[in-house]
């Protein structure tokens, strides 16, 4: 339940600050991807629950975005063969 609330709360601040800038339809087809990521990449889900590797780098890898880096390699994988 308190994981549900942080969500919500978490939801409604990105709601509120795409109304604001103007960006509604870019953040709701980014929603939509990272869903279907989740959906079709049990590898995704794994490595945002891990404990194992922390926030941080999950957030920021040498400068580069480390979770785009993923989504990018599950959804394009024959960019990085």
């Amino acid at each position: 339940m308190k994981g549900t609330k942080v969500a919500s709360r978490y939801a409604k601040a990105l709601l509120d600050l795409a109304v604001e800038q103007k960006k509604v339809d870019s953040v709701l087809g980014d929603m939509h991807f990272l869903l279907q990521t989740n959906n079709d990449a049990r590898e995704f889900e794994l490595l945002i629950a891990s404990p194992i590797i922390d926030a941080e780098k999950k957030i920021a890898n040498s400068g580069s975005n480390f979770l785009i880096s993923i989504l990018m390699a599950i959804h394009s994988p024959q960019l990085y063969l």
